[in-house]
């Protein structure tokens, strides 16, 4: 992809870059504001004459620069915990160039380490939930993952983040105390409404190794689980 829009915007002329059309498939936006937490960046972007926000993994941009971009997930009435400020809408973006005309120049390419906010997994919380009946620990279905791959289970858990009406589904991050510096913490998918805090019991199939792109990856979780509240 970025070899043909080198190939486009080179032809046309770096001086011309702004006013040639865009590839099919590509957006373009003009930076008015950044929010630097670290791990990403807020901006917000003109695009057309319109704002929005967008976010992307660090990259060398200010005021006034022009971002390029095709690879993106629309997340809704998205809090950030880091600015204490909830998002009407905000597009995560995975693949962002500051120039198409050069690619020397590109930055916030999505590396291997790289973890979308909504993916990265919460502290480990102080709790002790006794797992279902003929279900599994938190620790148990990320240990096993692959042997439980394509198997239905249930697994019981403390809600620690939840965001509503993504790609139609809700999804659930749990957490019942087990597992140490890794695998205590679960992504379920339902379209079933909880709210931080539930005690949720959650069955659902297996999925390992899920991309659903712009930086959603995850190793396992239950996908479209029917979840109840635990007494």
């Amino acid at each position: 992809m970025f070899f043909a829009l080198t190939v486009v915007f080179f032809l046309t002329g770096c001086s011309e870059e702004k006013k040639a059309p865009l590839p099919e498939g590509v957006r373009g936006v003009l930076v008015e504001s950044m929010q630097d937490v670290g791990d990403y960046y807020y901006l917000e972007v003109l695009e057309n004459g319109a704002k929005i926000w967008i976010a992307v993994v660090p990259m060398n941009v200010k005021k006034g620069d022009s971002i390029y971009f095709t690879q993106f997930m629309e997340m809704k009435d998205f809090k950030s915990e880091a600015l204490n400020k909830t998002f009407e809408s905000v597009l995560f973006v995975s693949d962002a160039v500051t120039s198409i005309s050069n690619q020397a120049q590109t930055g916030g390419e999505v590396t291997e380490n790289f973890q979308h906010p909504q993916v990265m997994k919460e502290s480990k919380e102080e709790i002790k939930i006794e797992k279902s009946a003929g279900g599994y620990t938190v620790e148990e279905i990320n240990v096993k993952r692959s042997e439980l791959n394509g198997k239905t289970v249930k697994v019981k858990g403390k809600v620690v983040k939840v965001n509503n009406g993504i790609m139609d589904k809700n999804w659930i991050h749990i957490q019942d105390g087990t597992g140490g510096t890794e695998n205590f913490d679960l992504l379920v998918t339902s379209t079933a409404i909880v709210e931080k805090g539930d005690v949720i019991e959650a069955e659902g199939k297996v999925v390992v190794d899920r991309d659903f792109g712009a930086g959603y990856k995850y190793s396992v979780l239950i996908e479209d689980s029917k979840v109840t509240k635990a007494k």
